[in-house]
């Protein structure tokens, strides 16, 4: 985790040397790019040279790598006129590492596969060497304080405990409207897909009654069906049968004896 006291030190110095001084501050601003304590605070540190810079025949260099280092990542080195030492780009490895766990923790899934850095790093992907490499990139955060979290060499990955990290920066604020952006998105998926649930429980709800009404209504016809049959009617010709039965007794009220009876008696 950066030394504070370290980052006091260099821009209260800053703060003292005269505005002519142009060595001295540039000599200050690579102590802070070299320095193993200070891994935030380069916003700070270019407002505070960028008055002495302007004018420095190497100013504006000077100043695209002090952005650099506060937003940049190490692919963005290979775009920079200015020549970093090894301790430099160590350093510029570790702040791209932070970087991407910013990311996985915005993401909200607080995993850093091994591939993702690799590539961020301009390593070849899922080699025994570049793994080598990242992983003693990752323990070097872990020593320094600036990422909190163990390796899985199962899933080749950083698999992070903690969201704690450098001070918040100029561009974290902007990370912070996106987050809350999409955390709005979120929660208006949340009320929706809530809103639909409860719309298909009632329908559930509904689609039960009718479902429990029918069964009730099965259950009575099957019922009447079997009372019938112990009467002795066959079941479906039972009203046939009554209506048979009522013309023929109708038929013997009108018409009294047959006509072959009547000829006989006379």
């Amino acid at each position: 985790m950066t030394n504070s006291s370290s980052l006091i030190s260099i821009l209260q110095t800053i703060h003292d040397c005269d505005s002519s001084s142009i060595s001295t501050i540039r000599t200050l601003v690579f102590k802070a790019f070299s320095s193993p304590d200070i891994f935030c605070g380069f916003d700070q540190i270019k407002a505070a040279v960028q008055p002495a810079l302007t004018s420095a025949p190497d100013g504006d260099a000077i100043l695209r790598t002090l952005d650099l280092f506060s937003y940049g990542t190490y692919k963005d080195a290979s775009n920079m006129q200015q020549t970093l030492t090894d301790a430099q780009l160590l350093k510029l490895r570790m702040l791209t590492v932070v970087s991407l766990v910013e990311r996985a923790c915005l993401e909200a899934h607080g995993i850093v596969p091994y591939s993702t850095v690799a590539q961020e790093l301009s390593l070849e992907v899922d080699t025994l060497e570049s793994n080598r490499q990242i992983e003693e990139l990752m323990i070097a955060c872990i020593y320094a304080g600036i990422i909190n979290g163990k390796l899985c060499q199962k899933t080749r990955s950083l698999v992070l405990s903690s969201t704690d990290g450098p001070p918040c920066r100029p561009r974290d604020v902007q990370n912070v409207s996106s987050m809350l952006k999409s955390l709005k998105v979120i929660q208006q998926n949340l009320i929706s897909t809530a809103t639909s649930m409860e719309l298909e429980k009632i329908n559930v709800e509904k689609r039960r009654e009718v479902h429990t009404e029918f069964l009730k209504r099965a259950k009575e016809a099957s019922a009447s069906g079997r009372s019938t049959r112990a009467a002795g009617i066959p079941r479906g010709r039972s009203a046939a049968a009554s209506s048979s039965m009522r013309r023929q007794a109708g038929k013997r009220s009108r018409g009294g004896p047959s006509g072959g009876e009547a000829f006989m008696r006379t």
